[in-house]
């Protein structure tokens, strides 16, 4: 048998958010012998690793291919995928693994991978001690990989298919919703009755006046509404509690910026989140505390068989 044996039920791969914040703790992470092997298939020093960092980074998207950093070499005849970023395959092949993970703009992440507990371990003690824990999105162990039990998918589809089929797999037993809205005219007809403004702020942007808002959604037409004219940034579940609404609200610009780092702290307080596509922003994300509920969305057709569907990667 080559490689390691990653049968451990703890953790594997650590998925963060890639913001400017983190790199100094992936620089005192990887402190053994590391290689860079870019989209050509060729392996580079450590100083293009970093440079291809800080350019995601800068730009944020991932404007490099299919690169990767690793250590040391477990399995000489196991070369992991690019196409699928397979993190078992990375765990048996290398000791550790920086790889791309999520999708451009918000959805921009990295994962971290080791079959060595003790190294996972310590990253996120190390997290801890330098206050970013925000940043992290989810862990698995290699058992929850295999079996695909995940909290989070980031995914593709038509845009004017955003934000459809989400609500009948999101909503059992008839729960709501809030979402987190700007806009300079609210009412477009027709108006569904789903849709109820909870608290709006008046705002400026560039010399003109628009309104923030948190925005209760009850059905899918009320979403669909958010979505197209009130550019929701993130949709939560009702629970939210009110300081996460105040404090949304008090760093709008933000949190409409990175939603995704806002969301990830609010499901200590909200059991789902959804991070709809906008003109800039090209996927679309889910997250839920209950793995359940985003299998759901991963095998319902409505979802899966729309044009131009693809699932970018979980999270």
């Amino acid at each position: 048998m080559y490689g390691k044996d990653i049968t451990s039920p703890k953790d594997t791969v650590l998925i963060l958010l890639l913001r400017d914040r983190l790199v100094e703790w992936m620089h005192r992470v990887v402190t053994d012998t590391y290689s860079f092997v870019a989209g050509d298939k060729h392996e580079y020093g450590p100083e293009e690793f970093w440079h291809v960092i800080e350019e995601t980074i800068r730009a944020q998207e991932n404007t490099s291919g299919a690169w990767y950093s690793h250590g040391a070499l477990l399995d000489r005849h196991m070369t992991p995928s690019t196409s699928n970023w397979d993190v078992l395959e990375f765990a048996k092949a290398y000791s550790w693994s920086f790889v791309p993970w999520g999708a451009d703009y918000t959805g921009l992440m990295i994962a971290f991978i080791s079959a060595d507990n003790d190294r996972l371990e310590n990253a996120m003690v190390l997290l801890d001690r330098m206050g970013l824990g925000d940043l992290v999105v989810s862990r698995y162990s290699a058992p929850a990989v295999a079996s695909r039990q995940f909290r989070g998918i980031v995914f593709d589809r038509i845009s004017d298919l955003i934000g459809t089929s989400i609500w009948g797999n999101i909503a059992q037993g008839g729960s709501s919703a809030l979402a987190l809205c700007s806009y300079y005219n609210k009412w477009h007809s027709p108006i569904p009755d789903g849709i109820q403004t909870m608290i709006e702020v008046d705002a400026m942007s560039f010399g003109s006046p628009y309104k923030k808002a948190w925005v209760s959604v009850q059905d899918e037409a009320a979403l669909l509404y958010c979505i197209r004219y009130l550019r929701a940034a993130i949709v939560l579940d009702a629970t939210l509690s009110s300081d996460l609404r105040t404090r949304a609200l008090d760093e709008f610009e933000d949190v409409a910026r990175d939603p995704l780092h806002f969301g990830i702290s609010a499901l200590t307080r909200a059991s789902w989140l959804y991070i709809p596509e906008t003109e800039r922003r090209k996927s679309e994300i889910f997250i839920s505390n209950d793995e359940a509920v985003t299998r759901l969305l991963t095998i319902d057709p409505r979802i899966t068989s729309a044009p131009y569907y693809s699932l970018v990667s979980y999270c």
